[in-house]
């Protein structure tokens, strides 16, 4: 009796362990726009690549519209995507827009290539 009721609580926690990996994995998350200007937009689009360990999120932040983006800073009025800034890994800039605000791109530090419509203004290998 009492082996059957150990393998049956062994059973319960190995089980258990694979739970993590099949339910709680992380999901390509949905494209989120906004303003980010009078005129200025933001769309953050998640690229969905898989690795060899799963998901990893890599997102590509475009910026549309026209005429200057607004001001940020990192405490008091960061950025919409400042919280995705470790998973932006490709900027598109609009050509109309203008300027780009302070601290908008604060600590984007997987930062792999800027786009102004076909134009690469900078790129890091």
């Amino acid at each position: 009796m009492k082996r059957k009721m150990l393998a049956g609580v062994l059973i319960f926690f190995m089980l258990f362990s694979l739970l993590p990996t099949a339910v709680f994995a992380e999901s390509p998350m949905e494209t989120v726009t906004g303003s980010c200007g009078d005129k200025a937009k933001y769309e953050l689009v998640d690229q969905n690549a898989v690795g060899g360990s799963g998901y990893v999120k890599r997102l590509t932040l475009t910026i549309n519209g026209s005429g200057p983006m607004e001001n940020y800073n990192r405490s008091s009025n960061p950025a919409p995507w400042y919280d995705e800034r470790t998973s932006i890994v490709r900027l598109q800039i609009s050509a109309d827009i203008t300027a780009i605000g302070e601290y908008a791109f604060a600590d984007t530090i997987n930062l792999h290539g800027i786009y102004r419509w076909n134009t690469v203004l900078g790129a890091q290998s």
